[in-house]
């Protein structure tokens, strides 16, 4: 996925799809086991009436909660559906390596902390993780500059 310029923070042009959606992997615990790897992926963001209309669907699918379990059911797969309807492309793989293609299944399997993630920048309510090359200004690892030692320091 190419670079892209900044959207302006308070217009959604017609047509607009990011190409810089990223979500950085979890920590690793003290096994050194994550709970989930990293995602990058492109997408559009909903328009604030996209965003109006889904939570009204998912306030109707949740009308009988208190009576009715399946209702949280119905109102997970909106929330998969319209996932899946803005994002174009991701690098999302199986255990086996293999390439997952977007769908609203896809997403019901998506472990819950990449979802929320995901779901909450595609409303706009987050932004993306930085990718690590651009918290590096697109320096690899091995090009960014030690930080001074304290006798580099001195010397100033």
């Amino acid at each position: 996925m190419k670079a892209q310029t900044k959207m302006p923070a308070t217009y959604i042009d017609d047509g607009y799809t990011r190409d810089d959606g990223y979500i950085a992997s979890a920590e690793p615990a003290k096994s050194g086991e994550r709970l989930h790897d990293s995602l990058s992926f492109s997408y559009r963001y909903a328009t604030r009436m996209e965003v109006i209309k889904h939570d009204a669907e998912c306030r109707i699918a949740m009308k009988n909660e208190e009576t009715d379990p399946t209702c949280a059911l119905q109102a997970e797969s909106l929330a998969c559906k319209f996932v899946a309807e803005h994002v174009s492309d991701w690098d999302l793989t199986n255990r086996s390596g293999q390439g997952v293609p977007v769908s609203a299944d896809a997403c019901a399997r998506m472990k819950s902390q990449v979802f929320s993630k995901l779901y909450s920048i595609i409303r706009g309510s987050m932004v993306s993780d930085p990718k690590p090359a651009e918290e590096n200004d697109g320096q690899s690892p091995d090009e960014v500059p030690s930080p001074p030692t304290l006798e580099e320091l001195a010397k100033n």
